[in-house]
């Protein structure tokens, strides 16, 4: 006879392969070079980033008033193209600060064209975090998370 109590071990286990395929798929970029960033081992334990944020109506749909009108309007196919294009002008060496105050989609951040810290201890999404740790300093990647394509810069 089967009992409840013995398929639990099973259930906890499903449970957590669930959770850590959806962390993995959550650092899955369209880049192929960051991809190749997000693989190796983090480089500091204290970074210095900008970032773009780049995001579309669905993930708009579900922030409610805090969603930016540009965004709102944007497909994920369209958000995806943009996220690439400006990944290779900041890799160009376009100024970061120019192209956050003309398309980023961060509040904290968009117009003052300020910095964020990333430590492992900092309160930012897992994989901005985990990508900022691994790039260079001079080195930018792309990474998406539940509020969109961020385009980052290491610049510390």
């Amino acid at each position: 006879m089967l009992r409840i109590s013995s398929l639990f071990p099973l259930v906890v286990i499903l449970s957590l392969t669930s959770v850590l395929m959806a962390q993995q798929t959550a650092f899955e970029t369209i880049d192929p070079a960051s991809q190749q960033i997000l693989a190796r081992d983090p480089v500091t334990d204290n970074a210095e980033v900008k970032h773009i944020l780049i995001g579309w109506a669905d993930l708009a749909s579900t922030r409610g008033s805090q969603a930016d009108p540009r965004a709102a309007a944007r497909s994920r196919e369209q958000a995806d193209q943009l996220a690439t294009a400006l990944l290779l002008q900041v890799r160009a060496g376009d100024p970061i600060e120019r192209l956050m105050a003309q398309y980023s989609e961060d509040p904290g951040s968009a117009s003052t064209g300020e910095s964020y810290t990333a430590t492992p201890e900092a309160g930012l999404v897992p994989p901005f975090k985990e990508l900022s740790l691994r790039l260079q300093v001079g080195e930018a990647g792309l990474v998406m998370t539940n509020y969109g394509w961020h385009i980052i810069l290491r610049i510390r």
